[in-house]
């Protein structure tokens, strides 16, 4: 049993209805582990309960020694650390490789590898957690992003992971935000998602649904940090 972000059902004290809500609960977790030709070990985390997030874990390191590797560059390796580089240009040019990846549709790929059942969730749920990590044991982004991704949702929501990843490599802290949207006016109302307390989660949760209704909502996207 490991800690998770699951749905449930509470009270709401103001309509006197009863809400389906997130909560941060326990559950057993599934764990897979894929060998990528370019990435080497992948493990992958499978929360067993809704809305059945997944964690991906990728070594940046791993991806760097191999495309050294094909590459012809020098290099010393010591455990899970490059030590020494006989051309750090070539790795400097290398590395935008790995930042320019079509991250949220090659997550998408590995949970289909090891979740059988992603088309009924999928069909069930309108959104499910993906997580980039670039090393292990390091930070990783979490992405929340829809199962199937229409052109016109991914010309909006790549810029804005493309931005969060540019925080986490300059070591900046990046607070957690969702993203509300409609298609049809083109309008986009950031919210900052207040983590510090459960009364501050739903408060967010409320400015959100009030958004998501005052626009024609289309979607809403979040972007957050976490460790592992």
């Amino acid at each position: 049993m490991e800690p998770c972000a699951s749905l449930t059902i509470a009270g709401n004290h103001k309509t006197y209805r009863l809400e389906v809500v997130r909560r941060n609960r326990r559950c057993l977790h599934l764990y897979g582990y894929l060998i990528h030709p370019e990435l080497g070990w992948i493990p992958v985390r499978i929360q067993t309960w809704a809305p059945y997030s997944v964690q991906i874990y990728i070594n940046g390191r791993e991806w760097m020694c191999k495309q050294l590797q094909q590459n012809g560059v020098a290099f010393e390796r010591s455990d899970n650390k490059i030590v020494s580089l006989s051309d750090f240009a070539a790795t400097d040019k290398l590395t935008g490789k790995f930042n320019h990846t079509d991250w949220p549709l090659f997550l998408i790929r590995q949970v289909a590898m090891v979740n059988p059942l992603l088309p009924a969730i999928a069909a069930a749920l309108p959104c499910c957690n993906f997580c980039h990590a670039p090393c292990s044991k390091s930070r990783k982004l979490t992405i929340i992003v829809h199962m199937k991704l229409p052109d016109r949702y991914r010309r909006l929501i790549l810029p804005l992971i493309a931005k969060a990843k540019e925080f986490l490599a300059a070591d900046e802290s990046l607070t957690p935000i969702a993203f509300v949207g409609s298609f049809g006016s083109g309008q986009i109302i950031p919210i900052v998602i207040d983590t510090t307390s459960e009364e501050a989660k739903d408060i967010s949760a409320q400015a959100i649904r009030f958004s998501a209704e005052s626009i024609d909502v289309d979607f809403v996207f979040s972007v957050i940090e976490g460790w592992g």
